[in-house]
């Protein structure tokens, strides 16, 4: 019996956290409930002034949970989580999963509340996210955090109908857009949903005022030139030669050419597209 290792009510509670996580993963249907658990236990964790145990583990769980599953289910006990999320983020400051975590809890504060506050830290979060993924050359998370900004900005304008934040949107949505390749079955959806706020802006506050890159992140959009920047500059030379020079590889880069033309946003490449027809 001396070889038996003790366990404390913290380490059986942290042995719940990680069934339940395994419960979620295996049987979707029982994301709601198992989360609800997660959260209860960890707060428990948090508030056992045990903080010399390693509840790491317990609490970067539960913050991968809400990480994967939060976006998708709407029902979540959120302002659980987000107080429980809160407090983790200010005693484990280095675990970057609930920091991003308590960024996706604001967000959804932010649908229910309205308040700019709960916005600005969802997006504060996510500011630091995407210039950490910018610069480390992380595509998919990149991209992900891009996709969430943009949301949130378009959520705030439709919420309050300011043109500032309609300029925020189509930054965001530009900057999303950017890292989407035009094969992606979303980057005609993107596209759209850009072009409808361009025309939105333009319709009720005019043409001006509307920035190019993502707010406060010079680095995310600058992928160098597009598709269609660079077969425009090719096509020019084959216009010089007549169109009996072209092979039939070069004629169907140019007749993807002519169709992305009509899904750019960009005004650089607009002009150019404009000038080539």
């Amino acid at each position: 019996m001396s070889d038996l290792i003790p366990l404390t009510c913290n380490k059986v509670t942290k042995f719940l956290v990680s069934a339940l996580a395994q419960q979620v993963i295996l049987e979707y249907d029982n994301v709601l409930h198992a989360i609800e658990e997660m959260t209860v236990l960890c707060c428990k964790l948090l508030s056992s002034n045990a903080l010399e145990d390693d509840l790491s583990p317990a609490v970067e769980i539960l913050a991968r949970i809400v990480e994967t599953f939060g976006k998708d289910t709407y029902h979540l006990p959120w302002q659980q989580l987000h107080e429980c999320l809160r407090e983790a983020n200010i005693w484990l400051p280095e675990l970057q999963h609930v920091s991003m975590a308590l960024s996706i809890t604001f967000y959804h504060r932010f649908d229910i509340t309205r308040l700019i506050d709960d916005y600005q830290y969802a997006m504060g979060h996510m500011d630091k996210y995407i210039a950490y993924h910018s610069h480390v050359g992380s595509h998919k998370l990149l991209r992900r955090y891009l996709s969430d900004a943009a949301t949130i900005a378009r959520r705030r304008f439709l919420y309050y109908s300011n043109p500032e934040h309609l300029e925020e949107a189509i930054c965001c949505t530009r900057a999303h857009l950017g890292i989407v390749s035009v094969e992606d079955p979303e980057h005609d959806e993107i596209t759209q949903t850009l072009t409808r706020l361009v025309r939105r802006h333009a319709k009720e506050f005019g043409n001006t005022g509307i920035p190019e890159g993502y707010p406060n992140s010079p680095v995310v959009g600058d992928y160098g030139p597009s598709q269609f920047w660079n077969s425009a500059a090719v096509l020019a030379e084959w216009n010089t030669e007549g169109p009996l020079s072209m092979t039939a590889e070069e004629l169907g880069q140019h007749v993807d050419s002519v169709m992305s033309a009509g899904r750019t946003t960009d005004k650089a490449e607009i002009h150019k597209a404009v000038q080539y027809c």
